[in-house]
């Protein structure tokens, strides 16, 4: 066999693997120009956890309350960096869905020119409570607010809060399982931060992704694995496969080792 041969069949062999990889952990992306305006931007609706507070602290400082911030920073911030789309930054810190999202995303979609809405919202009901019933039909509210405006909604789950926010698992926890119900029967994507928690955090009771002890608003780390997270989901890649954070880097051109998301397969 000739020497071009073999090159050739030896790059065949690679494509192949390749395609096969890349089939294996892409879905279809979400990023397209749906309203056809030529660009295609995002709406990330939400409140303190979208807004970025707590963002710009390293690990392992020892924080009791965490910082305000801009509006220019947290998830919303990375996504525009690393992939150079429009990002609006919707968060208002303190907004419950019972009192403020529903009745604010009705204007926010109105006058947003986004292709498409990731709503995170939640935490801030746990802390009075809000029934399981209840939180389904305000999600469901906001879905059919989202369609009937002509956007993309993708949905995102709540991570459960520890240490001096801790005792809130039951209620976030039952949000969870409404929010993945809620993405099933309406056909939505669903940015599932709960398992980029899990996967990722070496102390699972004490999470070095957020600032503790406040134990609710991520710091830097966890803005960047709340980032990375929403954008393979944007853009059909499985984060969670074994090589789904080396796909993700491919796809922003960044160098190996920037993801920081830790692959889990299997969890459920």
């Amino acid at each position: 066999m000739s020497c071009l041969r073999k090159v050739v069949i030896l790059f065949l062999l690679i494509s192949m693997q390749g395609f096969l990889l890349r089939a294996a952990y892409a879905q279809e992306s979400l990023l397209n120009d749906l309203n056809g305006d030529g660009v295609v931007s995002v709406m990330a609706f939400g409140d303190s956890l979208t807004y970025g507070v707590g963002d710009g602290l390293a690990p392992g400082l020892d924080v009791e309350e965490a910082p305000q911030t801009d509006g220019r920073a947290g998830y919303p911030q990375r996504i525009e960096q690393s992939y150079g789309i429009s990002v609006e930054n919707r968060g208002v810190p303190g907004e419950e869905i019972a009192k403020g999202g529903v009745e604010r995303i009705v204007a926010a979609v109105r006058s947003s020119n986004a292709d498409l809405v990731v709503f995170l919202e939640g935490v801030n009901d746990s802390i009075y409570r809000l029934d399981r019933g209840e939180y389904a039909r305000l999600l469901q509210k906001v879905i059919n607010v989202c369609r009937s405006l002509g956007k993309k909604l993708v949905l995102m789950t709540l991570q459960t809060p520890c240490c001096l926010r801790a005792g809130r698992e039951p209620f976030i926890e039952s949000y969870r399982e409404v929010i993945k119900e809620l993405a099933g029967i309406n056909d939505l994507a669903v940015v599932d931060l709960d398992r980029a928690w899990r996967s990722t955090c070496i102390n699972k009771e004490e999470c070095e992704l957020y600032n503790i002890p406040e134990g609710l608003h991520p710091n830097t780390l966890g803005y960047d694995v709340m980032g990375q997270t929403v954008l393979a989901e944007l853009l059909g890649i499985n984060i969670f496969a074994s090589g789904g954070a080396a796909q993700l880097e491919q796809a922003i051109g960044a160098p190996a080792g920037t993801v920081v998301v830790k692959p889990d397969e299997v969890l459920p």
